[in-house]
C-alpha cells in the first residue's frame, strides 16, 4: 500500500513539472523564430569582406582544392591581422542541380578565425551553404544549410543572430510557386530560449496550397530545462487549423495550437526583419 501511494505521489509530481500545452507552443514558436534569424549572407558577406581587406599577398598563404579557394595555415599579416585555423570557400553563379538553377552560390566550410588588428573577431566553426536561383518551372527557389557555430562582432553584425548564442543544424528549401509557397525545413537548434534548451523539426514541409495553418508533413520536438522531450504531431489532412496533438513518452497531454506566419511572412528573403 505504501509503495502504491509514493508511486503515485511520484507520478503526480513528475507530471507537475511537464510543460503544459500552452507552453509547447511557445517554445515551437520561439525555435520558429530562433531559425529565421539566421541570415547566411550576412555571414558570407562578413568573410569575403574580411578576406579582402584583412589578408594580404602572403598572408594567408592561398591554394585551390576542387575549385576552392582554400587556407590552412595560421599567420599574421604585416598589419596585425590574424588568421588562424582552415577554411574552404566558394562563390559561384548559374549552378545546374537536379532540381533548380543557381544563380548565385555560396559555401563556407572550416574552423577559422579571423581577427584584426583591433580585435575584430569573426568565426566559422562549421559549414554554411546560401542558394538562390529557381526551379525547372521558373519558380523562385531558396535553399542551403546551416550547422556550427558563427561569431562576428563587427557593427555591420550588431543585433544579429552572430552576436547570439544560438547553435543549430539547419537545412531548408524555401519554394515560390506564385499565390502558395512550399517551405521544407530539417532542423536542431538549442540555445534560442532561456526555457526551452532544444528544438528539432523532424521533416518538415509546409504547403500553403493545401494548409496554410500548419504542417502537412513531419513532427516537431521540443526540449525543457529537466531534459524532457515533447512531440508534436500535426493533422493537417483532417483539419487545417494549426493545432497538434503533444506526447511526452507515447502519452497524449492534450493539444497545442501554434502560429506559423512567421515562416511565410516575408517578401525577398525568409530572414528579413526578424
Amino acid at each position: 500500500m505504501i509503495f502504491t501511494i509514493l508511486s503515485c505521489v511520484i507520478a503526480k509530481e513528475e507530471a507537475s513539472q511537464l510543460l503544459s500545452t500552452v507552453e509547447v507552443s511557445a517554445a515551437i514558436e520561439a525555435a520558429s523564430e530562433g531559425l529565421l534569424r539566421v541570415d547566411p549572407i550576412l555571414m558570407h558577406d562578413g568573410w569575403s569582406l574580411s578576406m579582402s581587406t584583412l589578408s594580404d599577398a602572403t598572408c594567408p598563404p592561398m591554394e585551390v582544392h576542387n575549385g576552392m579557394d582554400l587556407w590552412r595555415e595560421s599567420c599574421t599579416t604585416e598589419d596585425g591581422n590574424q588568421f588562424l585555423g582552415w577554411s574552404l570557400n566558394f562563390r559561384g553563379h548559374s549552378i545546374p542541380t537536379d532540381c533548380c538553377t543557381f544563380d548565385d552560390f555560396y559555401w563556407l566550410s572550416g574552423q577559422a578565425q579571423i581577427i584584426d588588428a583591433d580585435g575584430t573577431l569573426l568565426q566559422n566553426f562549421g559549414d554554411i551553404l546560401h542558394q538562390e536561383g529557381h526551379d525547372h518551372d521558373g519558380n523562385p527557389v531558396i535553399q542551403g544549410f546551416t550547422y556550427g557555430d558563427f561569431y562576428w562582432d563587427d557593427p555591420q553584425a550588431e543585433n544579429s543572430w552572430l552576436l547570439s548564442d544560438l547553435s543549430m543544424e539547419y537545412y531548408y528549401t524555401f519554394t515560390q510557386k506564385g499565390e502558395f509557397d512550399t517551405v521544407d525545413i530539417q532542423a536542431w537548434i538549442s540555445r534560442f530560449d532561456p526555457i526551452y534548451t532544444a528544438a528539432i523539426f523532424d521533416e518538415v514541409l509546409f504547403n500553403t496550397k493545401d494548409c496554410d495553418a500548419e504542417p502537412i508533413e513531419g513532427e516537431i520536438w521540443v526540449r525543457d530545462l529537466s531534459g524532457l522531450w515533447y512531440q508534436v504531431i500535426y493533422d493537417a489532412d483532417i483539419s487545417c487549423d494549426g493545432c497538434g496533438f503533444v506526447y511526452h513518452e507515447g502519452v497524449e497531454l492534450g493539444q497545442t495550437c501554434t502560429n506559423f506566419d512567421v515562416w511565410f511572412d516575408w517578401d525577398e528573403y525568409p530572414w528579413e526583419d526578424k
